[in-house]
């Protein structure tokens, strides 16, 4: 067994899972540990940081946050394409991953 971390779409901290060896990590959750010491702990997509700021995330960086949870759920596409998986099976997984890239696109277009 091995304890992961599950977050909510803005990354902050929900609370401690329990997955079997074999059970894959669900999209809403961390591996990583985090550190002691957080008021509000939040996953920024690349590490552990206090997440009861007022400052809002710069725009870049929550578009580079968002790319990382696409990357860490290419799995869910490539297994549909193999004939592995279904996209019934995946259906909660695909549609987290149309949310942020329209997530990505909005933020993109107020950028430029």
């Amino acid at each position: 067994m091995k304890k992961v971390i599950k977050i909510d779409n803005a990354g902050l901290f929900e609370e401690d899972v329990i997955l079997q060896d074999d059970e894959e990590l669900p999209v809403d959750c961390i591996e990583i540990p985090c550190a002691d010491g957080f008021y509000r702990p939040k996953w920024d997509g690349l590490a552990w940081v206090e997440g009861d700021s007022e400052t809002p995330i710069p725009v870049e960086q929550r578009i580079k946050i968002l790319k990382l949870y696409l990357a860490e759920t290419d799995y869910t596409v490539i297994k549909i394409a193999e004939g592995a998986a279904t996209v019934e099976e995946y259906a909660e997984v695909i549609t987290q991953r149309q949310a942020w890239r329209a997530e990505i696109n909005q933020l993109e277009n107020s950028v430029d």
